[in-house]
């Protein structure tokens, strides 16, 4: 699933495209929501911070915290290996070796992977945490649309 993640300042966007389908999470620490766009659509959608969380839980579970479990060299690179016990299942992580970035997650079955590729440091662009002034509202309908 290719993808990209952006992260400044404590604000994070992750772009994601499933089945042809793109769509983009931008979580913000000062707002009171995630807001989840929708491209193809040009609509978004507020996602409250419970309805979030129950999100991640259902994915990670409230006590999956990584557990460092060893050090490891992966395709000529020192890494640190993390277990992370979850509701979803057993998962691994893989980080570079003394900065942190994420480099892999897996699941102990092999069914999921997830690779970060072409990490680049650098100032990220303001606009890319902000809704675009022409969506709308997902959740708003249009009374002229609506079944009435």
């Amino acid at each position: 699933m290719p993808g990209a993640i952006n992260v400044s300042a404590g604000r994070i966007r992750v772009e994601t495209r499933v089945h042809g389908v793109s769509e983009i999470v931008i979580l913000k620490p000062e707002k009171t929501h995630a807001c989840v766009l929708m491209p193809a659509q040009k609509e978004f959608m507020r996602l409250p911070p419970r309805e979030l969380e129950l999100v991640l839980v259902s994915v990670f579970g409230k006590a999956a915290t990584p557990q460092f479990e060893a050090s490891e060299v992966k395709a000529g690179q020192k890494t640190d290996k993390y277990r992370i016990d979850s509701p979803a299942g057993l998962l691994y992580l893989w980080t570079e070796s003394g900065t942190g970035k994420p480099l892999r997650l897996q699941s102990a079955n092999k069914r999921i992977r997830l690779e970060w590729r072409q990490l680049k440091a650098g100032s990220q662009a303001d606009a890319l945490f902000e809704k675009p002034a022409d969506y709308r509202n997902f959740m708003e309908q249009d009374s002229r649309t609506a079944p009435g």
